[in-house]
């Protein structure tokens, strides 16, 4: 499994690079899967993803206690290295800076899927960027 870069650190496009077949034959992945976010009426801002989830659970590996945030920061996870090969990954939205104020609420939409190739991401995050898309699917 590893994570590649679909457009910026908004867009990771996971995928294997062969296909997990049992035959002598290998088979090039090129489909994966991918993960956007946004804050509700800031589409055209994606969040960043978290793919890394050591950087989320620390050495936790039964990943039920989030031990990385417990040294780090959101704001510094982000702008830190991540690695994403050869290992489970993940995908956590970050905000790296928020207030919400007593009464306040945030929403913020992610979308998961699978596409035939990383170049399909871009587009799909045009779509779901656009006004409306949300209101748009749930109905």
């Amino acid at each position: 499994m590893g994570v590649y870069n679909a457009g910026g650190d908004s867009m990771p496009f996971f995928r294997l690079s062969t296909e997990p077949s049992d035959t002598a034959a290998v088979v090039i992945e090129e489909a994966g899967h991918f993960c956007l976010s946004y804050i509700e009426n800031e589409e055209d801002q994606f969040l960043p993803i978290v793919y890394d989830t050591s950087k989320v659970f620390g050495q936790d590996s039964s990943l039920m206690r989030p031990v990385g945030l417990y040294v780090s920061s959101v704001k510094s996870i982000v702008e830190g290295e991540q690695y994403g090969f050869a290992k489970t990954s993940s995908a956590f939205a970050a905000v790296k800076d928020v207030v919400i104020h007593p009464g306040q609420s945030m929403t913020i939409t992610t979308f998961y899927g699978r596409v035939n190739a990383i170049t399909d991401v871009p587009v799909i995050a045009r779509r779901v960027a656009q006004s409306g898309f949300v209101r748009y699917k749930l109905s």
